[in-house]
């Protein structure tokens, strides 16, 4: 849940919340507002997709990221199930992350640019 101090939201489809996903979002949330103390919002779903889907195996996870930023900036990134056998809850919120990471990297790159460049 979030509150006026706090700017991660997680939300959960299809699965349970629990402690260790929780504490594992919670810490990359805080890595990368290492980066950038500007976040003003992070919007984190996390979805089993395989419970909707014939699939072989019971554990197919999505995972998309919102971070909000000053100046109406917003950063989304979607990532979508591997078609390995076994898709890692935790492969697939650190492949979410480094994702908006890099998207994070390579705006405050293209800000320090135009300022200086």
């Amino acid at each position: 849940m979030k509150t006026l101090a706090d700017p991660l939201i997680i939300n959960y489809l299809a699965m349970e919340e629990t402690l260790e996903v929780d504490s594992l979002i919670k810490d990359k949330f805080s890595r990368l507002i290492r980066v950038c103390n500007e976040v003003q919002n992070c919007q984190v779903k996390v979805a089993n997709i395989a419970r909707y889907k014939a699939t072989e195996t019971n554990y197919s996870y999505l995972v998309s990221i919102n971070l909000s930023l000053p100046e109406g900036v917003d950063l989304y990134t979607l990532r979508s199930p591997e078609p390995a056998a076994e898709d890692s809850i935790k492969s697939a919120i650190a492949d979410a992350f480094a994702r908006v990471y890099r998207q994070l990297i390579e705006l405050q790159f293209e800000k320090t640019h135009l300022v200086y460049g």
